[in-house]
């Protein structure tokens, strides 16, 4: 996005493509293009626009990406429409995305998981029931018990599990790891934990 005076004043959307085609062959710097002459008009959006008429509509003006306004017309954050596709379809990997694999162990108290994973396939990797109501995945898991969305590398200990955050990319937690500490264990009293075996 090209910003004019602040942030919630977007005067048009630069796309890679036009940059290099505009600028190939240009040495100098000072005699190349102004963002102004390779900028495109911004498409804006409601927050509350639904996503499905989104996506019609940037198909339909073959458009890539939307800036999103809030209620009082601020900027609000884009959209492209591979977030979309993403949100409609699962995530899109390409030649450029690392492949991670879903699960990995070391031993019986160390998992490294695809915040994709699914609880079920968490809870009997280590043997725990992770399994909560509305939540399916490793990362509903993670935004369930934090509130909001993490960093890289935030942890925090969950039923005698270390829990870290280890990668996001924008809002998608991607990679998460955990180390069992402590068996919590029931008591009459309560829960006390235990080392673990």
């Amino acid at each position: 996005p090209v910003i004019g005076e602040n942030v919630d004043d977007v005067v048009g959307v630069v796309y890679l493509k036009d940059l290099i085609r505009r600028t190939q062959g240009t040495m100098d710097p000072k005699n190349g293009p102004r963002v102004e002459e390779i900028m495109r008009p911004p498409t804006f959006v409601p927050e509350s626009k639904p996503v499905d008429e989104l996506l019609r509509d940037m198909q339909a003006q073959r458009n890539h990406i939307a800036i999103v306004v809030d209620e009082y017309g601020g900027f609000a954050g884009l959209v492209t429409i591979e977030d979309i596709l993403e949100e409609i379809v699962g995530e899109i990997r390409d030649e450029h995305d690392e492949e991670d694999a879903e699960l990995e162990r070391q031993g019986n108290d160390r998992f490294w998981v695809s915040g994709r994973l699914s609880l079920d396939e968490l809870s009997e990797a280590t043997r725990h029931d992770f399994r909560e109501e509305d939540v399916t995945t490793v990362g509903g898991l993670v935004y369930a018990r934090l509130g909001r969305v993490p960093r890289s590398g935030e942890s925090f200990m969950l039923d005698g599990f270390r829990v870290v955050v280890e990668r996001v990319v924008r809002r998608r937690i991607v990679r998460v790891y955990f180390e069992r500490h402590a068996a919590p264990v029931r008591t009459s009293g309560g829960t006390r934990a235990e080392p673990a075996e």
